[in-house]
């Protein structure tokens, strides 16, 4: 797209190109983002299908999600396909958010959602994406996706624009990262230390084989995974059972700095986290062979 005179969005080339057509495109990205969304069809203003500009060109059998644009006489690649469906939980640039090694089969980013009746294409790259401006999920402003209409959107985040009604706090966010498809345990090789397995439900602290001392057992982000990467949640909460009181856990960074840490004996543990690195490893009390980890969130702002 990078020779078609929308390729930066919305643009004063686009503008010359298409001076009809961008002023439409825009009513449309704002009405969508200052209404509610149940009265897009009572509008009957085209706010709850695509905008799709003449003699743009699709892929054969395409469906694009409502709140998607595409410029007039525009081939669009089937690689940006999935981008039209994902969902952004960060005001982030959506073509920052996949680091450079991703690969298909990895997980996607922790800040990226898609809809559970879609699924990636088995080989697809996040490669050449399109402008964010053309996304439905995309928005310099995070609001829940159930609160209905976003706060005004003005031509930048630090103008404060007319007066108007200031929305509610967004609620609390809690994202489940838990799983074995987030997580590997540690094992120390000599047997003289408490380790980590996965049954498919929980994590639980085994007694090493040659064990002698005390020691912690250690989960680390999974190899070859990367939602660590630039993720930076504001507080940890761990749901366990069994045990012995009190229940010590400790994350650390990828230079061993205490990010955060709690020593309770009630289920879940809430503890606030404070970043400078990638998150490295998460601890957890040796005295507790038995311990089940059922549930680790993250609360993102």
């Amino acid at each position: 797209m990078n020779d078609h005179p929308c390729s930066n969005g919305l643009s004063p080339s686009c503008y010359g190109a298409y001076p009809d057509w961008v002023p439409r495109a825009w009513a449309y990205k704002f009405l969508r983002a200052l209404l509610p969304k149940q009265i897009y069809p009572i509008l009957n203003a085209g706010l709850d299908i695509p905008l799709i500009g003449t003699d743009a060109s699709l892929p054969p059998a395409t469906e694009l999600p409502p709140g998607s644009i595409i410029p007039p006489n525009l081939t669009v690649p089937e690689n940006w396909i999935p981008w039209f469906h994902m969902i952004f939980t960060t005001a982030k640039d959506p073509r920052t958010l996949f680091p450079v090694d991703w690969k298909p089969g990895d997980l996607l980013p922790i800040t990226i959602k898609l809809p559970p009746t879609y699924q990636l294409p088995p080989l697809w790259t996040p490669q050449n994406p399109p402008h964010p401006v053309f996304l439905p999920g995309y928005s310099p402003f995070l609001t829940p996706l159930s609160q209905g209409a976003l706060p005004p959107l003005y031509v930048q985040p630090w103008h404060p624009g007319p007066p108007h009604i200031t929305q509610p706090e967004p609620a609390t966010k809690w994202t489940q990262v838990f799983s074995d498809a987030y997580w590997q345990a540690y094992v120390d090789p000599s047997g003289l230390y408490p380790y980590f397995e996965w049954d498919g439900e929980k994590w639980t602290v085994i007694q090493g084989p040659s064990q002698t001392e005390k020691g912690w057992a250690h989960l680390l982000p999974k190899a070859g995974t990367t939602w660590v990467v630039d993720y930076r949640p504001t507080q940890a909460r761990v749901t366990f059972t069994g045990g012995t009181a009190p229940i010590e856990i400790l994350f650390t960074d990828s230079a061993e700095n205490d990010l955060g840490s709690n020593f309770d004996s009630v289920s879940p543990q809430t503890f606030d986290l404070d970043f400078s690195l990638d998150l490295d490893l998460a601890f957890f009390s040796s005295s507790n062979i038995g311990l089940n980890i059922t549930n680790i969130e993250f609360k993102e702002e």
